[in-house]
């Protein structure tokens, strides 16, 4: 059979055509919040994603995500890329949220979000909700951050934290300067024994937020431990500090 020879433009077409066109990249946008009057602990990871719930029967499809470290409170602003290829009419698509600290989801979206199609808006801001503790918070062995102070009014991003160690000894900061040292403990009644600190310098309102910090942890005489929050109260049972974990 003789051969046949087919012209280079048409072999160039043929080409093309039998693969797909270039992914064409486009960005979404949005916030992620919850109604919660809580901070967020600086080693949270909020995770964004895009994804096709057309089908109800099988898992949705991830178009893009994106996973941000909050450099404040929320919202927490996010931007991810998806392929505009596997958008089209007809199709549902919506946003999904997280935010974990770990291996434990603290928050999560459990509402349908719709994203891209359907009069979806431009702008994808989405709410998370608080998920249920995994086990009853104890007084040793949780990292505690800075919820409320009565009289000063605690600085966002510069939150004191307290861990106690099982050992009978305590470290922390107080939004400045780091802490450590020991306490006794018997019931709920709480003592700290002397401490340590670094000497930065603090100026303005975190200068004295350090000093309320550190002259309440010397009035410290009870505490309890309910449900996420630790209170320290002092020995006429008046709260001095008021911490929250977010494990």
């Amino acid at each position: 059979m003789p051969t046949r020879f087919v012209p280079a433009a048409f072999a160039g077409l043929l080409s093309l055509a039998a693969f797909p066109a270039f992914a064409e990249f486009q960005t979404l946008e949005g916030t992620v919040g919850y109604r919660e009057r809580i901070a967020l602990p600086p080693a949270v990871l909020v995770n964004v994603q895009l994804v096709d719930i057309s089908r109800a029967d099988v898992p949705a499809i991830e178009l893009g995500s994106v996973t941000v470290r909050p450099q404040g409170q929320v919202p927490i602003t996010y931007q991810l890329t998806y392929d505009d290829a596997m958008v089209t009419d007809g199709l549902s698509f919506a946003v999904q949220a997280t935010i974990t600290l770990g291996d434990t989801t603290l928050f999560r979206t459990t509402s349908v979000y719709p994203a891209l199609t359907n009069d979806a808006p431009e702008k994808v801001d989405v709410m998370v909700e608080k998920m249920p503790a995994p086990q009853a918070m104890s007084l040793s062995g949780t990292a505690w951050v800075g919820l409320s102070m009565p009289g000063i009014e605690l600085i966002s991003d510069r939150l004191p934290e307290i861990t106690f160690g099982p050992d009978r000894q305590v470290s922390g900061t107080s939004g400045c300067n780091r802490f450590s040292g020991g306490y006794d403990r018997d019931g709920q009644s709480l003592t700290f024994l002397p401490l340590a600190s670094t000497r930065m310098a603090c100026a303005g309102p975190i200068d004295e937020q350090e000093g309320a910090v550190f002259k309440a942890l010397g009035q410290v005489a009870t505490y309890a431990v309910e449900d996420r929050e630790l209170i320290l109260k002092s020995a006429s049972g008046d709260e001095l500090m008021r911490f929250q974990t977010m494990y």
